[in-house]
């Protein structure tokens, strides 16, 4: 079976959960307000709680790569 193309996929998300895309921007004072290491497994934890969080709630979830890319490729 071929999967539906992107922007199928995305209308449907939109059209069942709304239009709201949430970017997920972990910086080092954001991870340290939830009591988080500036770490790897910081950074994991803080995108996983988000994700659960939202991943039903919302049509799209952006990560800001650029807060992952600083800690190099694992």
């Amino acid at each position: 079976m071929t999967p539906e193309p992107f922007g199928a996929r995305l209308r449907h998300a939109m059209d069942t959960r709304g239009p709201l895309c949430v970017g997920i921007d972990p910086h080092a004072s954001l991870l340290t307000s939830w009591g988080l290491n500036d770490d790897v497994a910081g950074l994991e934890r803080f995108t996983r709680t988000v994700v659960e969080a939202l991943a039903d709630r919302v049509a799209v979830l952006k990560p800001q790569s650029a807060f992952f890319e600083r800690f190099g490729s694992r």
